[in-house]
C-alpha cells in the first residue's frame, strides 16, 4: 500500500494503458478492421464491431442473445 501512496503511481499505468490503445486502434484502422475501444486505460476491452457500446447492448438485447451465445427465453 506504501508504493500506492507515492506520488506517480497512478499516472504511469495510466499513461501506458492509453498508450496500448492509440497503437491498437492506429493499427485496426490501418487494417480496416470496425472496432471501439471501451472502459479505463488500466482495464480496457476492444470490442470488434462498428456499433458503439451501446448499439451494441441494445442490439444484443432486442435479439435476445445471452452471453454465452444461447437464445434468451423472455
Amino acid at each position: 500500500m506504501e508504493i500506492l501512496r507515492r506520488p506517480g503511481q497512478y499516472e504511469q499505468p495510466r499513461t501506458i494503458g492509453k498508450t496500448l490503445q492509440q497503437m491498437q486502434s492506429q493499427r485496426l484502422n490501418t487494417a480496416g478492421i470496425a472496432h471501439q475501444i471501451v472502459r479505463d486505460e488500466t482495464l480496457f476491452d476492444i470490442l470488434f464491431t462498428c456499433l458503439s457500446p451501446l448499439e451494441l447492448c441494445q442490439y444484443i438485447l432486442a435479439k435476445g442473445v445471452r452471453k454465452d451465445g444461447s437464445k434468451a427465453l423472455f
